[in-house]
């Protein structure tokens, strides 16, 4: 009875609270499975809310996920079943790195459980809880590489690339700059191409750049910023594109008007 009454009740809020996981948490169906049944999950002593989402992670790959209940969460783990879609997910008996999504900003804290999370596929594992603080708030940023065929800087009908290498600064107006880690864009869960993501950011302001390939130009961000994006606080969780052209990016003429303001009022008059 009471196996039922749990089924019943995940259903009711299912129907509530659509499955809709963060984007960084998405990750492939495997048929080698481990659960993991959460009673708690704060932040301080404070309850994670429905909106919010619980990640785990292995050797920086996800590879499951699950929202927050409001008393519990299901979360069901993916492990490396020998196909191209979960190559790299987790293996027996190998421990995991769980991670909350918090909605209202786009923040990452990491979870600790009450027992270690190790990886035992086919079976159901009780954790009693899940803390974090938060002062171990962390940031992170995403973005894609396309090929800007007008090179206009915008993302009209244009083809993602992979294997583009993308660098991470911070603090990001420190003089040198301080690289402290590098991705490559690559194909995310949904298939689709160009995509990467820095997670586990320390702190805000961080510089964003492209190692360019060569023979190309770098449509966006464009000149006017550098050639750089410098991402702040309320920006974790935001899109960081990056764009580029067979050719230099074609420049807008700046155009204007000189006049003598005899009256100092700052408008053209008819007689200056």
């Amino acid at each position: 009875m009471k196996i039922c009454s749990l089924i019943f009740v995940t259903v009711m809020f299912s129907l509530a609270l659509p499955e809709t996981n963060p984007h960084i948490f998405q990750h492939n169906t495997s048929t080698i499975q481990a659960r993991y049944f959460i009673g708690s999950a704060s932040i301080d002593g404070e309850e994670l809310t429905t909106d919010d989402w619980i990640g785990a992670y292995y050797q920086g790959k996800c590879v499951g996920s699950a929202r927050w209940m409001g008393t519990y969460a299901d979360l069901i783990i993916m492990g490396d079943d020998g196909t191209v879609s979960t190559s790299g997910y987790a293996l027996e008996n190998v421990p995991l790195e769980l991670k909350f999504h918090i909605a209202d900003g786009n923040y990452l804290y990491p979870a600790v459980p009450t027992e270690e999370i190790i990886f035992l596929s086919g079976t159901t594992t009780p954790v009693q809880a899940l803390t974090s603080r938060e002062q171990d708030r962390q940031w992170y940023v995403r973005g894609n590489k396309f090929h800007d065929l007008n090179c206009n800087g915008y993302f009209d009908q244009d083809e993602f690339y992979n294997d583009i290498q993308i660098n991470l600064y911070y603090p990001a107006f420190e003089d040198p700059a301080n690289l402290i880690a590098s991705t490559v864009t690559q194909t995310d869960p949904y298939g689709n191409w160009g995509y990467y993501e820095f997670l586990d950011i320390p702190g805000t302001p961080v510089l964003l750049t492209e190692t360019i390939p060569q023979g190309w130009y770098q449509s966006l961000p464009g000149p006017y910023f550098n050639n750089q994006w410098i991402v702040n606080e309320y920006q974790s969780g935001e899109y960081f594109d990056f764009g580029n052209c067979d050719g230099p990016p074609p420049t807008t003429p700046i155009q204007g008007e000189k006049w003598n303001d005899i009256d100092g009022d700052g408008t053209m008059d008819s007689n200056e």
